[in-house]
């Protein structure tokens, strides 16, 4: 994933994150049929690839800085009471996490 970002009309900015995501899925069990009662996420935001060009200069900055934040939707860690009241309405399904960092916002999925 990456964004670029114009500084000036000449200079650039361009970040790219490095995640690992994992989607957890509960479910309700009546009378042996499996019903979806909740979709969580948890996240890693393990690192970021910062590059930044200066045309005045003429020279390309790089610099990775490591994270390794993690993040839990709300119903992640205890799914259950959640997918106990929802089941019978298709589920609740989790917002996927996501961070700002400036003006952008990127998606931890």
């Amino acid at each position: 994933m990456g964004n670029t970002y114009t500084t000036s009309s000449e200079d650039k900015l361009d970040v790219s994150i490095k995640t690992t995501a994992i989607e957890k899925f509960t479910y309700v069990v009546i009378a042996g049929r499996k019903m979806l009662g909740t979709k969580s996420y948890y996240s890693t935001l393990n690192e970021a690839a910062w590059t930044f060009y200066s045309k005045k200069m003429q020279r390309h900055f790089q610099k990775i800085t490591t994270y390794n934040k993690n993040y839990a939707t709300s119903s992640y860690m205890f799914p259950d009471q959640k997918a106990i009241t929802s089941f019978g309405n298709g589920g609740y399904i989790d917002q996927p996490p996501s961070i700002k960092i400036g003006i952008a916002t990127f998606d931890l999925y």
